[in-house]
């Protein structure tokens, strides 16, 4: 027969067991949260990261195009490519990180559309001066229609940056 004393004892031990098994997974939940918030933290700071990877990579495609146009120099040409691979791998690693805001989706949406005008005009200048125009070239980089893309550029990578 199990005496008071016992009985007593046993409730207290599952009041304290109920209480420790309440803590714990009021703990486990807390964790969860900060891991979410934690998560929600660092997906800004690497969209930023890349982002400025893609200014990076922009200003010197830039620089490379032109030096082909002023100089013939076929190693800027291997440079162009290699930027504009490292462009999209960026822009692949971006999108995915701004599907859960639609604003910053939609304006990752259309800077792919913008860089993919930029290397058009890019590869425009670069067929110009191969076929021995490089007065042409030298335009499509200048044209305002080219100007305006790169500053799209720009504009849309700052707004995604605020």
């Amino acid at each position: 027969m199990i005496t008071r004393t016992a009985k007593r004892f046993l409730a207290s031990s599952l009041v304290v067991l109920a209480l420790f098994i309440g803590a714990g997974a009021k703990v486990y939940r807390s964790t969860l949260h900060l891991l979410e918030i934690s998560r929600f933290t660092l997906e800004p700071e690497e969209v930023l990261i890349k982002l400025r990877g893609v200014t990076y990579i922009l200003d010197d495609s830039v620089s490379t195009t032109r030096n082909y146009i002023l100089t013939g120099n076929l190693n800027s040409l291997g440079r162009l490519s290699v930027d504009k691979t490292i462009l999209a791998d960026l822009m692949k690693q971006v999108h995915p990180l701004l599907s859960n805001n639609p604003t910053l989706d939609q304006l990752g949406r259309q800077l792919e559309h913008s860089l993919t005008l930029t290397i058009h005009n890019w590869e425009g200048a670069v067929a110009s001066k191969q076929e021995g125009n490089s007065i042409l070239a030298d335009g499509v980089m200048d044209s305002p229609e080219s100007l305006q893309v790169l500053r799209d550029d720009s504009q849309l990578i700052d707004e995604m940056s605020d």
